[in-house]
């Protein structure tokens, strides 16, 4: 049979491990053990095919293993092993064994190991393949053993006798090796432990060797060297001893010494210049005195120690005779000779005198003349050169002499006249003290030495001088003095002086001196006082000056603020021979005082319709003569006089007026008296209802709850507020909650001034008002919320809560737990009370300052605090003013304890964005407060993080500046009023 082969094949081997093959006739290498099933497929060109299959077993085979050559090391050396392995299965994975002879292995090929001690160690590589098969090699490593290095220690010093410690130390690398020690001390001693002691029984220099064997026999030695000094003996020359000068003192000392081989010599230092070289011995000391004895005993390597002890030798007192008691008047020469005796003839001497009366004498023999009588006791101190001495007295009576006097020489004058005396006395008492009488012969006396008199009349006078000294002996001289008569003369005033301007109803003093020739002469003084009243007064004989007082009750009436008064003085003598004087006082009126003020209608409460007010007020005036008169001005256009009842400086003013608007009243009192001085005091006075004064709109609420609404319309002609309240109706206006409306032309109002009183009121400023508003809530549990303008809103009393607007506002809680929040713009948030606070008592009773507005401090604090001054001025300003000069807010601070006060309850402040200064006081009360710009696009350079700090939901506080504004670190953003701040 013809078979046609026409066709062409194409071959295929696929060999089970992913590899392939085109050829008929080819080969393959398996990478790795396993059965494969391998398919041959032929294909014609016509796209037929066949295939057929068989099956490779492929074995595996260990890896071959080559650890390295054999190693030699030291004990402790690092041996480092590197092996290597080969396996025909190249996709095989390993693992490694190192097993180092000495119990220990590793898993790395590339390894290291330590021998602890010295040895051959047989070591082994194992490398096993991922199919269980391994092939292992091994190599031998010679471990030598290491000796142990030493170290003895440093060098030492010591004293003979001493003990001296040794510490010695070694490293071996041998970690596994046992050792045994041994110190050679250099003296034939020796110690087999490695902490150790020794005592060297005599000086030199030592070479100490430390030897360490380990247990392979090998060792280490290190040495050191110790320098054992010599000690000095220790001497005892015995205790100190005391003699007379002359005796024999006895002297054993003793000695110790460590050196108990060497040998000593003594020798005795007697501190007078003798010495002994025994150690038991005597002396004789020539003189007396302290002596320092030194016993100084010497070794044979030349230390020697000392020891003293002191002999005192006494000295022997010279005997003293002064000789017989003597007498003398005072101002004698009395002459002393004295003698004494001493057994020590090597003594010098020196002699005192002591004189009894503070005068002394250094001459044995010598004189002495006494100031003073008296009974002296005179010493005669003898004094050796040892310093002792002896002494002697007598007795030295000396009698007193009395003065001997001068009263100068006779004179002669006229009556009136001053004559002048100046006596003088000798006295030979130089010490003694004296007493002067002048008797000038008519009556008259003095004591003074150098002096005057004037007589009163014509006459001879013998003037007599007596001088006495203290002794009681007196001695006197005369003078004779002739007054001739001065009969006709007339009195003169000389001076006046008088208080030249008081206060009514004050006192005025007048004084005077005048002058007269005769002495014996009376006089009258007489005195118009200018307002209708006058004296009359005696002066009495030698009088030459005069005084009186008038009380001036009032200036005179003459409508003037002063008046002068002329004051005549008339001085009479007995011949009616007189002088005359003029004086002026000036008066002062003083002002009339408003002492109380009040009406009958205080505080802010009140009712719609007209309203009768009465006021009743006190005054006072220290011109107890003034008449007065008042005038009252109502506040609405309408001024009155006043009922006026008055007596002796004190009266009362009355009046009473009918309102016919509600809102705020300044009721203005003037009090007048008739020299027009005057005294102003203001009210306030509040009534339920709304209207304009002076550009502020004034809305005053009820004792009842009040709901106030404030809304702005604007449009191209004009802008419009109207003012919703459930208290008004307007022209039967007034929407289903029965609250009524005013509408006011907002271009002519520049404040909003809103009271609600008591009640739990709810007061809300529409955001588009960017008009100041006042907001006191009062009484009561109020909701008061602010515009856009800066606002002053108070809580008052019992718990409020308030929220500002957007401008810069100041937000006061008052009494009791209330809840601030700042709202946009930089706000000042106050938890408690202040001075400037809007209550009650701002209404129906009169002013401390009245020419104060019940707001105008709140006012000047708004203002301040919406200056353009950056904030940290701002708030220095209000603190204490010392932000700068031209602050506005005055002298209105905000200060602890002085204006702002702790309302001792919980409030709740939450400063929102805006810079805000948040016044707190108690942290520890939980009083809860946020000053926090979470995300704030306007004033991004300050952040605050507030986080949640107890179960009341309070919040806490942390700052965080930007990355690089200077500006951050400057501001001011919190300040907590406690007792640090």
């Amino acid at each position: 049979t013809l078979v046609l082969r026409l066709d062409t094949h194409t071959y295929l081997w696929d060999f089970g491990d992913g590899a392939i093959s085109s050829e008929l006739h080819t080969s393959h290498v398996y990478e790795d053990n396993g059965v494969y099933t391998v398919t041959l497929t032929v294909t014609d060109n016509d796209g037929d095919s066949g295939a057929d299959t068989l099956a490779v077993t492929v074995v595996n085979v260990a890896p071959i293993v080559e650890a390295g050559p054999d190693q030699a090391a030291n004990e402790g050396d690092t041996v480092n092993f590197a092996g290597t392995f080969t396996d025909p299965g190249v996709l095989d994975t390993h693992t490694y064994l190192w097993d180092f002879g000495d119990g220990t292995s590793s898993v790395e090929l590339d390894t290291s190991h330590a021998y602890a001690d010295n040895g051959v160690y047989t070591v082994t590589l194992t490398v096993t393949d991922n199919d269980g098969d391994s092939g292992a090699d091994t190599l031998a490593v010679t471990v030598v053993n290491v000796a142990p290095t030493i170290d003895a220690g440093s060098d030492q010093t010591a004293n003979e006798g001493d003990t001296v410690s040794f510490s010695g130390s070694f490293t071996d690398p041998g970690v596994l090796d046992t050792h045994t020690y041994l110190w050679d001390f250099g003296d034939g001693a020796t110690s087999s432990e490695l902490d150790t002691s020794h005592i060297y029984a005599d000086n030199g220099i030592y070479t100490v060797t430390l030897t360490v064997t380990d247990n392979d026999g090998d060792s280490g030695t290190d040495t050191l060297a110790v320098t054992v000094v010599n000690v000095a003996p220790i001497v005892e020359a015995g205790p100190d001893q005391t003699a007379n000068e002359g005796d024999t003192v006895s002297f054993s000392g003793t000695f110790t010494d460590p050196g108990v081989l060497d040998t000593h010599t003594c020798l005795w230092d007697f501190g007078d210049g003798a010495t002994s070289v025994e150690l038991d011995t005597s002396h004789v000391y020539i003189d007396n005195g302290v002596y320092t004895v030194t016993l100084t005993v010497t070794d044979n390597d030349g230390d020697s120690g000392t020891d003293t002890l002191v002999v005192t030798v006494a000295n022997v007192a010279p005997i003293v005779e002064a000789g017989p008691d003597q007498t003398a008047n005072e101002g004698d020469t009395v002459s002393f000779f004295g003698s004494f005796t001493d057994p020590s003839v090597l003594d010098t001497h020196t002699y005192l005198w002591d004189f009894g009366d503070g005068e002394t004498s250094g001459e044995l023999d010598t004189s002495h003349a006494y100031a003073d009588n008296g009974v002296y006791t005179v010493t005669l101190t003898v004094t050796d050169n040892d310093g002792d001495s002896g002494t002697d007295t007598l007795t030295v009576t000396v009698v007193n002499v009395a003065p001997t006097i001068d009263a100068g020489p006779d004179q002669t004058a006229d009556e009136g006249d001053t004559v002048s005396f100046a006596g003088t006395f000798t006295d030979p008492g130089v010490l003694d003290t004296h007493t002067c009488l002048w008797d000038f012969g008519d009556g008259a006396t003095s004591v003074e030495l150098d002096t005057s008199h004037a007589y009163a009349d014509n006459g001879v006078y013998t003037v007599t001088l007596t001088v006495t000294d203290n002794d009681g002996a007196s001695g006197t001289d005369t003078v004779t003095v002739t007054i001739s008569s001065t009969s006709g003369q007339v009195p003169e005033i000389t001076q006046i002086f008088i208080t030249e301007n008081i206060n009514e109803n004050d006192i005025a003093t007048l004084a005077g001196n005048f002058i007269d020739p005769d002495m014996l002469n009376t006089h009258t003084l007489v005195i118009d006082w200018g307002d209708g009243f006058g004296d009359i007064i005696a002066l009495p004989v030698g009088d030459r000056s005069f005084s009186a007082e008038h009380w001036y009750l009032d200036d005179k009436p003459s409508g003037t603020e002063k008046d002068d008064y002329t004051v005549g003085i008339v001085i009479t003598d007995l011949e009616d021979g007189s002088d005359t004087a003029l004086a002026r006082v000036t008066v002062n009126n003083l002002a009339p005082e408003i002492v109380a003020f009040s009406t009958d209608s205080g505080g802010c409460c009140g009712s719609a319709g007209k309203r009768e007010v009465s006021i009743f007020a006190e005054f006072t005036d220290i011109g107890t003569l003034d008449s007065h008169s008042a005038t009252i001005d109502w506040g609405d256009g309408t001024i009155t006089t006043g009922q006026i009842d008055e007596a002796g400086g004190a009266g009362s003013v009355s009046a009473s007026h009918i309102y016919t608007d509600g809102g705020i009243y300044e009721i203005k009192l003037t009090v007048t008296d008739d020299d027009t001085g005057s005294d102003v005091n203001i009210i306030s006075q509040a009534f339920t209802g709304v209207r304009v004064v002076d550009g502020v709109l004034q809305i005053i609420g009820t004792c009842a709850d009040d709901h106030v609404t404030i809304n702005m319309t604007k449009s191209c002609k004009s802008s419009r507020l109207k003012v919703h309240a459930n208290f008004l109706s307007h022209k039967g206006h007034g929407n289903n909650r029965g609250r009524g409306f005013e509408v006011f032309d907002a271009s002519q109002i520049n404040k909003i001034v809103v009271l609600v009183c008591d009640g739990n009121d709810k007061v809300t400023v529409a955001g588009n008002i960017d008009i100041t508003v006042i907001i006191d809530g009062g009484s009561g549990s109020d909701k008061l919320k602010g515009g856009n303008g800066a606002d002053v809103i108070l809580g008052a009393e019992d718990n409020d809560s308030i929220r500002g607007g957007g401008g810069r506002d100041v937000l006061i809680g008052g009494d009791d737990r209330d809840r601030i929040i700042g709202n946009s713009g930089d706000d000042i948030l106050i938890g408690g009370t202040t001075i400037f606070d809007i209550d009650d008592a701002d209404f129906g009773i009169a002013k401390v300052a009245p020419e104060q507005s019940f707001d105008e401090p709140l006012m000047a604090i708004l203002a301040e605090w919406n200056s353009p001054r950056d904030y940290t001025t701002r708030v220095n300003n209000l603190i204490d003013g010392s932000g700068s000069t031209d602050r506005l807010n005055g002298s209105f601070f905000l200060q602890k304890g002085l204006t702002v006060f702790d309302d001792e309850k919980q409030d709740c402040l939450t400063g929102s964005s805006g810079i805000d200064w948040l016044l707190l006081f108690d942290l520890d009360r939980e009083d809860c407060f946020r000053a926090c710009n979470m995300h704030d696009q306007y004033n991004d350079d300050i952040v605050f993080l507030c986080e949640y700090t107890n179960s009341l939901n309070c919040y806490s506080w942390n700052t965080h500046n930007s990355e690089d504004s200077e500006e951050d670190n400057r501001r001011l953003v919190l300040l907590c009023l406690t007792e640090k701040t």
